[in-house]
Formats: C-alpha cells, structure tokens, sequence
C-alpha cells in the first residue's frame, strides 16, 4: 500500500515540478543540452565515452524510459481506479490541457531552438 501511494504522489508531483520551470529554466535547459536526445551525446562528450561504452549507455538508458513509462501508466491505472466518474472527467480534461500546453510549448521550442541551428 505504501508503495501504491509513493508511486502516486510521484506521478502527480513529476508534471506539477515540470509546469514550475520558468521559461529562462527552460531555455536554458536548450542551451546545455538537457533534452533527452542530446544526453548521450553530451556525456560522451564529457565522460570521453567509447564506442561501447555509448552502445551500452544507451541501452540502459532506453530500457529505463521503457521502465518508467510502465511505471507511469501503472500509476496512472491505480490512479483512475481510485476516482469518482466526476473526479474522472475532470482529470481527463487537465490531462487534455496539459498536454495541449506541453504541445503547443513544444512546437514553439522547436522554431526557436538553438539546437535546431546545426
């Protein structure tokens, strides 16, 4: 049962610290090459990876991704179960507005990137 609500105070509390990054946290981010497909690439850079060492990182890096999205839905299927259909509807529609905002931010990043420069 602990574990269930650990998993679930995560799943709420990941995306409300992602919505309080201000806009200069954020680009900022861009800048240094935080995005998750210039992790690799910028520790290899800083660590002097080899070859295998960056076929190696890569693999755990993906297979932690696939481990968090099972993590997530899972807290999100337990999440649900506990709702009302009231509860429900309403966080189906943050859910939707959420992701609305995550989209149009992120279709507005992509013009202004300076990653997109190379």
């Amino acid at each position: 049962m602990k574990k269930i609500i650990l998993t679930l105070a995560l799943l709420i509390a990941m995306p409300l610290t992602a919505i309080a990054a201000t806009d200069d946290q954020h680009e900022q981010g861009w800048k240094h090459g935080w995005r998750h497909g210039d992790k690799i690439e910028r520790l290899t850079k800083e660590l002097n990876l080899t070859a295998d060492q960056k076929t190696k990182a890569e693999a755990i890096f993906a297979a932690q991704k696939e481990k968090f999205k099972a993590l997530h839905e899972e807290g999100q299927k337990n999440f649900t179960a506990l709702l009302t259909p009231e509860q429900s509807a309403k966080f189906a529609q943050l859910q939707k507005e959420r992701q609305e905002k995550w989209e149009k931010r992120r279709a507005a990043e992509q013009q202004t990137s300076p990653a997109q420069a190379k």
